[in-house]
Formats: structure tokens, sequence, C-alpha cells
């Protein structure tokens, strides 16, 4: 299974793989969730370097497979994603596959880069109004320059989609980041309602592409893996995802730019 997702026929091609643990490194990266680096080994018999987040609920689990099927569909770049069975243990943990390349927050710092000059090169990307318009239909308030990895040139990864699907971020907003946060640094106000329109245009097409998402069509595995909050939190989230499909040229229209500039960078941050 390629490591990212983003071309041809997602529903036949994008799964959700199941993996045994082999180890995980045992110096997690501490933020809302611990996060470690360590090996699977696939059913496909494959072993495959990946992120594991041990501690993330079972809710936020199924948004995090939910938005990587929908990006998929959608022809957005997303990591691998996996179902990680601890045999020590007997328990299971989200994972996705491990890439090397640098966050945006994390080109800014080492290449001592403006941010005016990271976002502008993040804004040529091709798939950048498609991304804003996706971050809306799946209610994404947790964009930011962290999860958004930069491949080299113009190739892009989209990363935690955890606090999507009406969940909100610690900070308590319900921006869509890319437009209200990211785009107010370099475009004029006039120049973002064009934008807005474009998106709005991009978003059209979703809902022929998407149908009746389920998210069991994408699984490698036998259900009885998962808990029954999960599939509550599935059902859920395939509603919702419906309901947003018709609404979101709305969605989208009542998008304006007012974070003050002075809150910008901890806003992308």
């Amino acid at each position: 299974m390629s490591l990212i997702s983003n071309n041809g026929d997602q529903m036949e091609k994008f799964k959700i793989g199941l993996g045994v643990l082999l180890f995980a490194n045992n110096q997690p990266k501490r933020t809302l969730n611990v996060i470690k680096t360590g090996m699977i080994y696939t059913r496909e018999q494959e072993q495959v370097s990946v992120v594991l987040k041990p501690s993330l609920p079972v809710e936020e689990m199924a948004r995090e497979f939910f938005s990587a099927c929908v990006a998929s569909i959608l022809d957005l770049p997303v990591p691998s994603q996996y179902l990680v069975l601890d045999e020590k243990t007997g328990t299971v943990m989200y994972a996705c596959g491990f890439l090397k390349h640098p966050n945006l927050c994390q080109l800014f710092r080492q290449d001592d880069l403006l941010i005016k000059d990271v976002i502008n090169k993040l804004y040529s990307w091709k798939s950048f109004s498609k991304t804003a318009a996706f971050d809306e239909l799946i209610q994404n308030t947790d964009r930011n320059l962290g999860n958004i990895l930069w491949a080299g040139d113009q190739d892009y990864v989209l990363i935690d989609h955890g606090l999507t699907f009406g969940s909100r971020p610690p900070d308590g907003t319900s921006l869509n980041k890319l437009i209200q946060a990211v785009l107010p640094v370099i475009l004029s106000q006039e120049q973002i309602d064009r934008e807005v329109v474009k998106c709005q245009k991009i978003a059209e097409k979703f809902p022929p592409l998407l149908g009746s998402t389920s998210l069991q069509d994408f699984l490698e595995f036998d259900v009885e893996e998962l808990s029954a909050l999960f599939w509550e939190e599935a059902s859920r989230i395939a509603k919702l995802l419906e309901n947003n499909q018709i609404n979101i040229k709305n969605l989208l229209a009542d998008r304006s730019p007012n974070p003050p500039l002075f809150r910008i960078q901890e806003d992308l941050t």
C-alpha cells in the first residue's frame, strides 16, 4: 500500500489497513495526544514505519479515518491509515504512514523564511482551494501550518484530522483557517471573496464524487475489531457529511477573514 493516497479510483485503491505492532519508540512526542513512531506488520506481509497515537479516543479515530477516506476520494494527499493491534496489551490504536517531510512550521523555522513566504508558497499549490473546501466539508477547525507537510516543490500532504465533524480545537474556535487566518496575511478582502467563490465552484463537484460515503467500504479488516462507540461516531459523521454536502456553498459564503493580525501566527501554528 502506498504511503500517500491521492489519485485514481480511490473507492477501490484507498483502504484502511490492519497491522500488528512490532515496536514503538519510548520517547513519545507530547502534543494533545501522545505521539510515537514505530513499525507495524500488515496483512499484506509488509513492515511499515508509522506514526502511532496510542491514546487516541475511538471517536477521534473514526474522524481521522473518515476524513482520510473523504480526502482520498477528492484526490487530496493523505498518509496511509491503519488500525494497529498491540498483541501484548490486546488494545488497538490509530496509526498513519510515517513520512519524513517537514511540516510548514518546521520549514518556516529551519529555512528562516518569513511566514508570508511560506503562505505564498502554500497558496500557489494547485490544491489549496480544494483543501479549503475540503476543510469546510469535514468541519476542520484545526488546520494549521503544523499539520500540512511539505514534500518538496509543489507537493504537500494533509495530516491530523481528529478535530473535525463538530469537534472543536482547544481554543474553541470554529474558523476555516485557510480562508480566515491564512489568506488575510497575503490577500485583500476582495481577493479573498474571489477565492471563496472559487472554493464554492470546486465544492459543487463534491457530491457526485462522494455519494453516500460509508467508512465500512474502506476497511480491510473485520468490523468486530472496533467498538460500538466507534461505529456510533462513524454513523454520526456519515449523516453530517451528507448534510454538509448539501449546504457547503452556504457554509463557505459565511466565511469572512476576521482574526486580528496580531493573532495570525498563533492561529496558524
